[in-house]
């Protein structure tokens, strides 16, 4: 169901990167006997294992590194970081980006240079199954893209025999296997060499039906190229890093959002660039809190800090202040008596603070609260508040994508199962009465009448750990158990059947088993009923919801006005987005402003209405005509400029050390070494390869072309110290002499009787849709034959586009403007690219225009990319004969629009 796409460019370099750190500085394959023992009747293990190349030189590795690195803008390292006994590179991915899709792919890539053996270490068996669930809706689109034959499983104890196929075969081999697996019961005797416990891990204890080999005897001569999906969750003890060592791995490669310790970063697409490129969906925040109850004594602790050396607190509490009772901040220290600060109201008695600790305060009643909380005497109003609008919010957002074949979901986390569904009366427990009570009301409002036509009984339901394997009673678990294996298999199989309409489930209710390791792209909004202490960063649970969201054919909605993940949380809309950018800083080390996260108080249901005598309107009609032809771009340049531009780039650019020799022990197989090689004595000389002809699959030029390039040169006897890396060296010098030439020769050209249609600018149906009020723009109230746009609201993505919508609407020359849609996209050789605006504007003659809104204060302030993009606009409205120009702060007040 699901369709990937195998050409976005923010998922190209961290693959790139990878495949070029290692190619060109590697041994070739070799076969390694499997150690001598006895032989088991039901297994057939007399073939030798077939082991990865291993990597050669360190001086070679770093400087292709510090290339890598300074591509992608980050600080060269130094040294080659190893742990584990082998090189270690990094790829940072904000969740929701595809990281899982692009290591999987990497692996694929690196199997085109000779790599087959592959391990998938995962911290949990929520992200495991992940994996798994990946690696097969994956399977049809890499075999389309590959022609690799590939075989992959999930180690077990069960499952053993399957280690012999992944040691031998001549094919790809994927592993995936739980931390739990290798260093589970790994004691430190163990660790040391001492003799080993029979009680330790079946990873390393004999196994008969492995020829009594042990399980990891079959692992370590393969040399694996071992992922680390989420590193920091896996952990690094002493423990665990010599259960990983012991598997012999060849090179380590490691992918996570959110890395504790980076070991040679390659590439990082962080939080605050995620959210800029439109790569997730954006967050908004739907706080409850508690306003105007006064019976209860409340108390909500901000925060906790040091000064004068002592513990102070910031709180709020309610107050009797004359006739009234007010909620007031301030702050309080040991000893404080808030019986006495709110005014002596007795509800106060006995909240005489006398604890404080960094993360929370203790009265001497015994009540604590945690920063950042209320006291828990009012948690079921706020939960059951917490409920209502979620469901609330999940009618709304139905509403607004009808039509679209998009099917909405609402995830809510809980810590009890019993609160959900009560086992004792074989019904409901509080959460799912108060679920069903919302959501029969939502059905009985005018505007949602039939939008979800099922049974209130058959649209929610939950995933939680089961005992007696997945046969018992629902349970509360940590989701590291064995037990908890049932609710991800469940939850992970079910995955694609949740997104279609015919499945009536939509409310997912879950305890531990959808914190990490799940995420549906059509999750619109996580409800966050968590009654435990338990700390579970905000940026784990919101990251299950984070992707862009699929219509019913598998294709990613790019909409912004649909792109958006509520958060319906327990606390004040300052506190959520205060905590989630104190981690995000944390984790990045990067500033990430809090104006990112919308409060959901500040959106509005807005009538939105269509002008239907704009769209009838001949200008507009004009207008559409000549900016709706599609182009096609070409590219020409001069041969001599190319072969110029790029003899004198490879004679500045190119650097080649000589490899160093390493010298292994071992048996290397004459039938065995690849084809250009050849046997003198006992050594193996690997003749010059065809670097023409491997240049040429990494750039757009002819054999003729390349030849003349190399000689001119005067290079090739730098190709002698290392071939393997001279080619794609030399490919990448080619490629950024190509960048600029190209830009200069791009011509675009319409396309004959291809348009973007004018229907489908129209709005289907008048309709109530949440807006927010901050970004939206709305159009003057004139008489109708006077209006000059086609909606009465313009949803803006910034506060710059909306001052320059105010600015087109206030000019008198301006006749009509129109916010482009989000499909509305242009080819170019760098991705597609949607301008903002389209106007037209009365003078002596009627100019048809194309605007693009930058808020920088200059262009020269742009990201590469996105400047070239504009200018390959400029290009495309030149062959439409439409004026373009880009508006920034430097140029919005001048007199030209």
């Amino acid at each position: 169901m699901f369709k990937f796409d195998d050409d976005l460019d923010h998922q190209k370099p961290p693959i790139e990167a990878v495949v070029k750190a290692v190619k060109g500085n590697t041994l070739d394959l070799q076969k390694t006997p499997i150690p001598e023992s006895k032989k088991s009747d039901q297994l057939d293990i007399e073939k030798s294992v077939v082991s990865n190349p291993v990597l050669l030189s360190n001086d070679l590795f770093l400087q292709t590194i510090a290339e890598i690195q300074k591509e992608n803008n980050i600080d060269p390292t130094s040294e080659i970081k190893s742990q584990e006994g082998c090189p270690n590179l990094t790829i940072e991915m904000e969740t929701g980006t595809g990281k899982t899709y692009v290591y999987l792919r990497t692996l694929f890539e690196l199997n085109k240079i000779g790599y087959k053996k592959f391990i998938i270490l995962v911290p949990s068996i929520a992200i495991r199954e992940g994996v798994l669930q990946s690696l097969r809706m994956m399977q049809g689109h890499f075999k389309k893209l590959y022609s690799a034959n590939i075989s992959f499983f999930s180690y077990s104890s069960k499952n053993l025999t399957k280690l012999a196929n992944f040691a031998t075969s001549r094919n790809m081999e994927i592993m995936v296997i739980n931390k739990q697996a290798i260093d589970k019961d790994f004691t430190e005797e163990n660790i040391e060499g001492r003799q080993e416990d029979t009680r330790s891990n079946i990873m390393y204890r004999q196994q008969e039906k492995l020829g009594w080999n042990k399980p990891v005897e079959f692992i370590q001569p393969t040399r694996p190229v071992l992922v680390m999906d989420e590193p920091q969750s896996i952990g690094s003890t002493d423990i665990t890093k010599n259960a990983i060592k012991r598997l012999n791995p060849s090179l380590i490669l490691r992918y996570s959002a959110t890395h504790k310790e980076t070991y040679n970063l390659l590439y990082s697409l962080n939080p605050i660039q995620a959210y800029d490129q439109n790569l997730v969906k954006k967050i908004e925040v739907a706080a409850i809190v508690v306003k105007d109850y006064y019976n209860e004594p409340y108390v909500e602790l901000s925060k906790v800090y040091h000064e004068v050396k002592k513990l102070k607190a910031k709180i709020k509490i309610h107050k009797q202040q004359e006739q009234e009772i007010v909620e007031k901040e301030m702050t309080v220290m040991l000893g404080s008596d808030l019986h006495t600060l709110s005014g002596k109201r007795n509800l106060y008695q006995g909240y005489q603070i006398n604890e404080i600790d960094k993360e929370y305060i203790k009265f001497a009643n015994g009540k604590k609260i945690s920063v950042g909380k209320t006291n828990i005497s009012i948690k079921d109003k706020i939960q059951k508040s917490q409920i209502k609008k979620c469901v609330e919010t999940h009618f709304e957002k139905t509403l607004a994508v009808k039509g679209k074949g998009i099917k909405v979901l609402s995830l809510f986390f809980i810590d009890r199962v019993a609160n959900y569904r009560n086992h004792e009366t074989n019904g409901l427990g509080k959460f799912g009465e108060w679920f069903e009570e919302a959501f029969e009301a939502c059905t009985k409002d005018s505007n949602y009448k039939k939008l979800i036509p099922y049974d209130v009984r058959k649209v929610h339901g939950g995933y939680f750990a089961k005992d007696k394997k997945g046969k018992g009673k629902e349970k509360d678990t940590s989701g590291k158990t064995a037990d908890d294996t049932h609710a991800f298999e469940l939850i992970m199989k079910d995955k694609e059947a949740l997104l279609s309409q015919a499945e009536p489930l939509q409310f997912i209710f879950s305890h531990s088993a959808l914190r990490e390791g799940w995420d549906n792209p059509n999750v619109f909004q996580i409800c966050t009923l968590n009654e435990s202490t338990s700390y579970v960063k905000k940026r784990q649970e919101i990251g299950r919801g984070l992707r862009l969201p699929v219509n019913s054919e598998g294709e990613r909605i790019k909409e912004d006005g649909i792109n958006c993940l509520t958060v319906i949380a327990n606390e004040s809309y300052e506190a959520f987005a205060t905590a989630l950018q104190k981690e995000i800083e944390d984790d990045t080390g990067i500033l990430f402003g809090k104006e990112k996260l919308k409060n959901k108080e500040e959106s509005k249901k807005i009538k939105i209405s269509f002008h239907k005598q704009v769209f009838l309107n001949e200008d507009f009609k004009k207008l559409w005509d000549k900016i709706s032809h599609k182009t096609r771009y070409c590219i020409s340049y001069e041969i001599q400029k190319i072969v110029k531009e790029t003899v004198k780039d490879i004679k500045q650019k190119l650097i080649l050390p000589s490899p160093q020799l390493a010298v292994e022990k071992g048996e290397i197989l004459k039938e065995h070494l690849p084809r250009n090689t050849k046997m003198i004595g006992d050594i193996a000389i690997t003749r010059m390869p065809d670097l023409i002809a491997g240049i040429q699959k990494n750039v757009p030029l002819t054999r003729g072309i390349i030849a003349e390039i190399l000689n001119k040169s005067t290079m090739l006897d730098e190709a002698k110290k290392n071939p393997e890396f001279f080619i794609p060296r030399v490919s990448d010098i080619i490629n950024d002499s190509l960048h600029d030439i190209i830009k200069e020769g791009v011509r675009y050209k319409k396309i004959p009787s291809c348009f973007y249609e004018l229907d489908c600018i129209q709005w289907s149906a008048e309709t109530e849709i949440a807006r927010y009020i901050k970004n939206l723009y709305k159009v003057k109230g004139r008489e109708e034959k006077f209006q000059k746009t086609l909606y009465s609201h313009i949803a803006c993505d910034s506060g710059f586009e909306c001052e320059y919508a105010k600015k087109l609407d206030d000019r008198e020359e301006v006749k009509i403007f129109v916010k482009l849609p989000s499909w509305f996209k242009i080819d170019t050789p760098v991705g597609t690219y949607n301008p903002d605006w389209a106007i037209v504007q009365n003078g002596d003659e009627k100019l048809y225009l194309i605007r693009e809104t930058k808020g920088v204060e200059k262009k020269s302030e742009l990201r590469n990319k996105e400047e070239q993009k504009t200018e390959y606009g400029e290009k495309h409205c030149e062959a439409l004969d439409v004026g373009y120009r880009v508006i920034t702060e430097e140029n919005i007040n001048t007199t030209e629009i």
